[in-house]
């Protein structure tokens, strides 16, 4: 019994060692292929630059600004729960101000004229004597 269990480990053993070889030239190949399409990627990206070098600053300042807006996002601690509620209300009344303020001219221009109107009416009446007329007509 002891025979026939060394004879099985020996025998996983083997196993272990042939799927170790076999893990062991599988990353040796992934690796290469890995360093193959690095050098290949490098010397595409070589030749664009000597070709497009404006095109290629114009990009590499275009994704700078992108990882500098990012971090600075992910970085920036989150304001606490009271600004975050104050700029909330701030961003709607200036939204209400947007949406309203043209109606409230356009109220404020009426509201003018409708008082324009009454004194111009006011005026009219006072410049007609209607006041003294109607005394004269109630009183006989």
């Amino acid at each position: 019994m002891a025979d026939r269990a060394k004879e099985k480990a020996t025998q996983a053993m083997g196993q272990a060692q042939d799927m170790a070889k076999h893990a062991k030239e599988s990353a040796l190949h992934a690796a290469e292929k890995g360093r193959e399409l690095c050098n290949t990627t490098t010397t595409e990206v070589e030749n664009f630059v000597r070709k497009h070098p404006v095109w290629a600053v114009a990009a590499t300042v275009g994704i700078g600004y992108a990882v500098g807006l990012l971090a600075r996002e992910l970085l920036t601690p989150p304001p606490p729960p009271k600004n975050r509620a104050v700029r909330m209300l701030e961003d709607i009344q200036e939204r209400l101000s947007d949406f309203l303020g043209p109606a409230y001219d356009r109220a404020s221009h009426y509201a003018e004229d409708g008082m324009s109107a009454v004194k111009s009416g006011a005026q009219s009446l006072s410049d007609m004597k209607l006041g003294n007329r109607l005394k004269q007509f109630f009183s006989n």
